[in-house]
């Protein structure tokens, strides 16, 4: 059963790989970035988000705004 799963996870991680490749990194952050801290990064990281199913792909848009928390 497990390794069933993780043969699953493996082919959905192959099918990822050439999507995330394409995105541009994510930037170093100068700083810890604190609740109501800003960032140009954040569209990128909700778009990597939803690509690897961390996040529901209807909550995109909220969480693509450049303001954290």
């Amino acid at each position: 059963e497990y390794y069933r799963a993780l043969q699953a996870a493996l082919v959905r991680y192959r099918a990822l790989a050439p999507k995330v490749a394409a995105l541009q990194p994510l930037p170093e952050p100068a700083k810890s970035l604190e609740p109501g801290g800003t960032s140009d990064a954040m569209p990128r990281l909700a778009e990597l988000l939803v690509l690897t199913g961390d996040l529901p792909a209807g909550e995109q848009a909220a969480a693509a705004a450049t303001t954290y928390g």
